[in-house]
């Protein structure tokens, strides 16, 4: 199961770090291979496209996941 969510651009040329946030619900259950099962674990990835040949460096930190309920 794959889930994907893109996160607002940070201003451009900027020189401050930017935060972001964003809010899911993991789903009850789950299928693999071919069975229901409860979720086990959580992959996170970010990733970053820049698009010119000058897009500068793009920096990761403080990621945090919060259980609400």
């Amino acid at each position: 199961m794959g889930w994907r969510a893109q996160f607002p651009d940070p201003p451009g040329g900027g020189r401050k770090w930017a935060t972001v946030s964003r809010e899911f619900t993991l789903p009850m259950t789950v299928t693999v291979a071919g069975k229901n099962c409860k979720p086990e674990w959580l992959v996170l990835k970010a990733v970053v496209y820049a698009a010119t040949l000058d897009g500068g460096q793009s920096y990761f930190t403080n990621f945090r996941l919060f259980q609400t309920k």
